[in-house]
């Protein structure tokens, strides 16, 4: 009898990973928000560790902005916001994404199987509100100052520097009623003699509130 034949061993794997190019977009200064579903096709067997995938992005967010966990029942990747965007330093963000299996795929070696996709992400603008800089600002004035004296100009910074519109003032806390602002350009001028007796000044303190605001409605 000849010698008994020889077999060889062998194990296969087999796993197909597809994700298309998406396409997301979100209002500037938001956060914790999911941007996009990002879809894979895997013809393992579903909720086994050789269906699971892992995403991860390789280029475009060197910031690190953006995440991308795993959704366990649908397993498709969550583009997630994870710090707020500006409109007026980015516009749009092009972002380079990998999906390959949680595990190896055959018996401790690992061969790798993984899609690339592009993802564009547009910032959208909104009205964002002009802001003082800094606030709260202090002044020193002398006991007994004049009306219609200019003690100083409080200027307000639009951070919508791209929109066309102007920003306006207005007093909205005066107790005593010493103080007004300039509509247009900030200048804040006495409209009453300043008492340091008075009940409204605490600690040599007299707290006044202005607003600015801009001409785009919301």
């Amino acid at each position: 009898m000849e010698g008994n034949p020889t077999y060889a061993l062998s194990n296969t794997a087999t796993t197909v990973i597809r994700i298309t190019d998406f396409f997301g977009e979100v209002h500037e200064n938001r956060l914790d928000m999911i941007l996009a579903n990002l879809t894979v096709t895997d013809k393992d067997q579903p909720h086994t560790p050789a269906w699971s995938a892992v995403y991860r992005i390789v280029a475009g967010d060197s910031t690190g902005r953006f995440s991308i966990p795993t959704d366990p029942t649908t397993n498709e990747g969550l583009l997630t916001l994870v710090m707020p965007l500006d409109f007026e330093l980015t516009r749009s963000f092009m972002l380079t994404v990998e999906a390959e299996n949680e595990v190896p795929l055959a018996r401790g070696i690992h061969l790798p199987r993984q899609s690339t996709a592009t993802i564009s992400v547009r910032i959208l603008d909104i009205n964002e509100s002009p802001a003082f800089s800094p606030n709260p600002q202090s002044i020193k004035l002398e006991e007994g100052l004049p009306a219609g004296s200019l003690l100083t100009t409080f200027t307000a910074q639009d951070p919508d520097y791209f929109m066309r519109q102007s920003v306006r003032y207005t007093k909205m806390y005066d107790p005593a009623n010493w103080l007004e602002i300039d509509l247009v350009n900030g200048g804040i001028s006495t409209i009453a003699v300043l008492d340091r007796e008075s009940p409204y000044v605490k600690n040599n303190f007299y707290n006044v509130t202005f607003m600015a605001s801009d001409n785009v409605l919301q």
